[in-house]
């Protein structure tokens, strides 16, 4: 049986064309799911995990949220729903 595909979200902070800064939620390929304003970074992080189990409950989809800092580094990244994260290999 084939194995589900893990579709790959970025949340990050972006000024948008008003010239005000948002967390924005964009897949992988670029397309912009979800802007988020006057949000810190913990409420954005929130509903971004939020939408993602949405998209798992109605549509089934896997999905990994990787967050990027301030720096351009990322921090861990989160997998939705819990038991489609990789298992970890014998070291």
């Amino acid at each position: 049986m084939k194995k589900p595909k893990l579709h790959v979200y970025v949340l990050e902070r972006r000024t948008l064309w008003s010239g005000k800064p948002a967390w924005v939620l964009a897949h992988e390929s670029g397309a912009v799911v979800l802007d988020m304003w006057g949000l810190n970074r913990r409420a954005a992080v929130k509903a971004a995990s939020k939408k993602l189990m949405d998209f798992f409950g109605g549509f089934g989809q896997r999905s990994e949220l990787r967050i990027r800092n301030g720096n351009g580094t990322f921090s861990p990244a989160r997998t939705y729903p819990r038991f489609a994260d990789p298992k970890r290999s014998k070291g």
